[in-house]
């Protein structure tokens, strides 16, 4: 995983990371599961976009 950007809220507050994930697509499913189990939201790019990585 590589973090390429991040902002931060004050005290805990809100924020976003934008992250690169590279695996199997069985490793890029646990790792979606596991991020979605810490109650963060996923936005990801769209099944087309998806194609060509």
């Amino acid at each position: 995983m590589n973090i390429t950007a991040a902002l931060l809220g004050e005290n805990a507050g809100d924020g976003w990371f934008s992250m690169e994930l590279q695996g199997t697509e069985e490793q890029l499913q646990g790792a979606l599961v596991y991020l979605g189990e810490m109650d963060l939201e996923i936005w990801d790019k769209t099944n087309e976009e998806r194609a060509s990585w």
